[in-house]
């Protein structure tokens, strides 16, 4: 498939199977399905832009901002998590890979011990507290889900472009089960979203295989 700029590249691809469907509706079907794509695959993974390690802070609230791009979309959840020295980091050392019972991840508003922490919130462990300032110190991978209300420069299109088969084929299965529409077809409904499952499958096994993530070795 050629270079995606915008959503607005997928529609000639559906409108041949949607007669009549205005651009608007094949927008909100695809970027519901965009969304449940990645809820349902976990396909969308990101380094997030370098975190500063503040001397004895513990808590560090993450924002899907990577190259220097803010997404709108929201943290899944924390794939990995790594720290670093301003000696590791001028030797060039990746740093050392986090194992997850030493930080927990708040996806949304919570109240732990009487302390009030934010959404989105990067909890280290106590043994993990830094003893300096560390530029750049800590690095973190996440899982990203678009939210419902981004424009096109807030989502990864060269991402939706490698899933395309599969996103399209969703929102032409949803488009095809709105009752009484000229483009309403059921039955054929089942083979769009056949491509649908079958992308979230195979985005599965890549990432249980490693998939995309750029994230660097497995030791300091």
């Amino acid at each position: 498939m050629a270079a995606i700029d915008s959503y607005t590249d997928f529609y000639p691809l559906m409108a041949a199977e949607l007669p009549g469907c205005p651009e608007y509706l094949m927008l909100q079907a695809l970027k519901r399905v965009a969304r449940k794509f990645c809820q349902d695959s976990d396909a969308w993974r990101v380094q997030l832009d370098s975190i500063d390690l503040v001397e004895k802070q513990l808590a560090y609230v993450l924002t899907p901002l990577s190259g220097g791009t803010t997404w709108g979309a929201q943290i899944k959840h924390v794939l990995a998590v790594r720290i670093n020295t301003e000696d590791g980091i001028d030797k060039g050392n990746p740093g050392v890979l986090i194992s997850q019972p030493y930080y927990t991840f708040y996806p949304t508003d919570t109240t732990r011990i009487n302390a009030s922490i934010a959404a989105n919130t990067l909890l280290l462990d106590d043994s993990l507290e830094p003893a300096e300032d560390v530029t750049d110190g800590l690095e973190v991978e996440v899982v990203l889900v678009p939210e419902l209300n981004e424009d096109d420069t807030e989502i990864d299109m060269d991402f939706l472009a490698m899933w395309s088969e599969a996103i399209i084929g969703g929102a032409i299965a949803y488009l095809m089960t709105m009752k009484k529409r000229r483009w309403t077809d059921i039955q054929r409904a089942g083979l769009f979203q056949a491509d649908f499952n079958k992308g979230v499958s195979r985005a599965r096994k890549v990432n249980i295989g490693g998939g995309k993530s750029d994230f660097v070795g497995l030791s300091a």
